[in-house]
């Protein structure tokens, strides 16, 4: 598995750990994995910046930036996993690694699974840059089938001269989301072997019946980064709208660059008193959250999969998530949660309105769809389905090749005998 993001070691809280859901199921599965974890850092002035200007740079890249940099080389287990972290050092966030920086990391990684004795029948990666020239690369080394898994709109791959090259060489194409999928058909038609790669929520959680009346929903929550694509503001301008003089009350669980204007923001808007601050908290504490309120609201841009929107949804929250986002073909409007123009305050005022205007009988059915929609996408469930999906595409690679070699070497050996056969006149 190759991936430049992953938990452990210095990888700052607020980085998705999505990957190791998947590679530490597969472990206790009782696969044999290795994780190259290709970690970028970047020039001394990002991390010595001032809070404001890291607040704008946030903003723009739409993440959060580490506080330092995680150039810690070297190989570690979390949850029975075995990582190796290859700090690979780029100028900014999105851009591209230098070719010498690309070379020392491969000739490391086949280094260290030279010392492991470990030589992969299938080679996996999440993201393009620089997974897709990392495969690209091993695939040449260790002549086994690769998959990608895009988490984003493909862009990535224009970072490389040799772009084509590496588009064809992946034999197998994942997807985080629908529109994801859907985008990259229309630009390179079906793949022969593709699937979706949803994100799983923790097994754990199909134990827990939360009971809510429903005859007042007045408790909403967003979960996340406090950045602009996320549009945290548009909820809290929304809401003091809907309940003008109402009860109500918003929790907004995360940190980032917006967090003095929105708390300016519910001064403006005369609602300090009905929205309340946690800061980033552990997951068990965001759970207790998700368990108090009734909706849970997140209508943020380039989202490609968010985990958090199903397990919002296993804890019985009215789910509202952005439409042509990550959670379409998840969520469908009216039965298990409902989608909204991404940041679009008009329309989100209409839902919440409309949501509020249900009968409780309807509010617990979309709960309860929502709840066996996000439990039936178990943790285990995905990671299995991942990558017994991923094996079983490898096998059919694997015969094809061989297919060809066989034919090839026939048509080798009739040339030969018509060649050394004598003329006919």
């Amino acid at each position: 598995m190759i991936s430049p993001i992953y938990p452990g070691n210095g990888t700052p809280i607020g980085y998705t750990p999505v990957v190791h859901y998947f590679t530490k199921v597969w472990v206790k599965m009782g696969y044999d994995v290795r994780v190259i974890h290709t970690s970028a850092y970047y020039p001394c002035f990002y991390y010595w910046a001032p809070k404001w200007m890291r607040n704008v740079l946030e903003n723009i890249e739409g993440f959060t930036l580490p506080d330092v940099p995680i150039n810690n080389e070297g190989a570690y287990e979390i949850d029975g996993v075995k990582v190796y972290r290859i700090p690979m050092k780029k100028n900014k966030p999105h851009g591209k690694f230098s070719d010498k920086t690309l070379s020392i990391a491969f000739e490391k990684c086949k280094e260290y699974l030279r010392c492991e004795k470990f030589s992969p029948d299938m080679i996996v990666g999440h993201w393009i840059n620089p997974t897709a020239w990392m495969l690209y690369e091993f695939k040449r080394f260790f002549s086994c089938p690769s998959t990608i898994v895009i988490h984003d709109f493909e862009s990535a791959f224009n970072l490389y001269p040799n772009a084509k090259v590496l588009r064809e060489s992946i034999d197998i194409w994942g997807f985080r989301s629908q529109i994801i999928e859907k985008n990259h058909e229309k630009i390179n038609g079906i793949p022969q072997y593709s699937f979706r790669c949803f994100s799983g929520t923790p097994s754990e959680l199909e134990e827990i019946d939360n009971q809510r009346q429903w005859d007042n929903v007045s408790k909403f929550i967003f979960v996340g980064q406090l950045i602009k694509r996320k549009h945290p503001e548009v909820i809290v301008k929304t809401l003091a709208k809907v309940f003008v003089d109402a009860q109500y009350k918003l929790t907004i669980v995360g940190e980032g660059a917006m967090w003095n204007s929105l708390q300016k923001l519910t001064k403006e808007t005369n609602c300090k008193d009905k929205v309340f601050f946690t800061g980033r908290i552990k997951r068990s504490q965001i759970f207790d959250h998700l368990d108090k309120s009734d909706v849970f609201i997140m209508i943020s841009e380039m989202e490609t999969f968010g985990l958090v929107y199903l397990e919002a949804m296993s804890r019985g929250c009215i789910t509202v998530a952005a439409k042509k986002e990550g959670m379409e073909g998840i969520i469908i409007d009216g039965y298990n949660g409902f989608l909204c123009e991404a940041g679009n305050e008009k329309e989100l005022h209409e839902i919440i309105n409309k949501i509020r205007h249900l009968s409780p009988q309807k509010l617990k059915e979309i709960s309860e769809n929502g709840k066996k929609t996000a439990l039936s996408l178990s943790d285990k469930n995905v990671a299995k389905d991942y990558i017994e999906t991923i094996l079983c595409y490898g096998e059919k690679i694997k015969k094809r090749e061989i297919s060809k070699r066989l034919k090839h070497n026939y048509l080798e050996e009739v040339l030969n005998q018509y060649q050394n056969s004598p003329s006919i006149e």
